[in-house]
């Protein structure tokens, strides 16, 4: 009985899965052409320009504490972003520190925006050295004038979505390019080759989680196993650039997660007196923000937007 039961369960599974890529189908536009734009090693290249000593030698901007990027140099020892300075010493011991200067930063991301909105007013950024594109045929020209107006570098991924764009930026760099053609066949081989990494939503925890459990190495894995794993992440990661990538309500989402944890305090009788707010910045700098009193028996009743 219990094996009928649970090969019920995974043809059902499969059924809803199946069902639900279908959806995604439908929904797949290849009219448009989507360019993300990522600036090469942006922080690095920046404080390059304003010291042209610290050019050809392994240098990272942050501190000791941590790294928020590494040049091209540095990372051919294994240092990157987010790691701690004291361990990109050990790997690479002439590491040269600079501190982050984000008035420099975004000065320079300015410039590039002048030169993206030229190409499309209605780009939209995901921070200062990454955009979104909509337009076609026009990378090389875009990257040209990017370097006319900053002396930086940057490399572009060109594909039907912004998802699979932002996979192809990362192919040619640095200073490179990749085009991936509005054809399904073409974008299911491509997706298929890719380590799940790619995966918007994966990090290395989960991609360890991934390769040590259901031993998925490659998107192509992934998706055989997929009525499995739908549940566990995002529809944006599930999709595989299948469906829209229309950025999320982030306040909507906001307000998801103070309803859920509100409901879950009251279902298990639980009380807070404390609301901590925990704040990393692009420079890696915390702040902690305690707002006290809440309610003295607890969240029931507190203003979604106070949290």
């Amino acid at each position: 009985m219990l094996l009928f039961l649970m090969t019920f369960c995974y043809e059902l599974m499969n059924l809803f899965h199946d069902y639900g890529i279908s959806e995604l189908e439908a929904t797949r536009d290849l009219s448009r052409i989507w360019l993300h734009v990522d600036m090469d090693a942006f922080y690095a290249a920046v404080e390059t320009l304003s010291n042209p000593s610290l050019k050809g030698k392994p240098m990272a901007v942050g501190t000791m504490s941590m790294i928020s990027t590494a040049n091209y140099e540095a990372r051919k020892f294994g240092v990157r972003a987010g790691m701690p300075g004291f361990i990109a010493c050990k790997l690479c011991p002439d590491l040269i520190f600079v501190p982050t200067g984000f008035k420099k930063y975004t000065y320079y991301s300015d410039l590039t925006r002048k030169v993206y909105h030229e190409y499309d007013p209605n780009f939209t950024t995901a921070n200062l050295d990454e955009a979104y594109l909509d337009i076609t045929k026009v990378a090389e020209e875009l990257r040209e004038n990017v370097y006319k107006a900053t002396g930086l570098t940057c490399s572009a991924g060109i594909a039907p979505n912004r998802l699979l764009a932002k996979v192809c930026s990362d192919i040619n760099k640095p200073n490179g390019q990749f085009v991936l053609p509005n054809d399904r066949a073409a974008i299911m081989t491509f997706i298929s080759s890719l380590s799940v990494r790619k995966i918007g939503g994966i990090g290395k925890v989960t991609e360890h989680i991934l390769k040590d459990v259901f031993e998925i190495k490659h998107v192509k894995i992934y998706c055989k196993k997929s009525s499995f794993l739908c549940a566990l992440f995002s529809p944006s990661s599930a999709s595989l650039g299948l469906g829209g990538t229309d950025p999320p309500n982030v306040r909507s989402r906001k307000i998801e997660l103070a309803d859920m944890l509100s409901a879950d305090m009251e279902k298990e009788c639980l009380h807070g007196r404390t609301l901590t707010l925990k704040l990393k910045t692009a420079s890696f700098e915390v702040s902690l923000s305690n707002l006290k009193k809440l309610r003295r028996l607890g969240l029931q009743g507190t203003r979604r937007s106070d949290l």
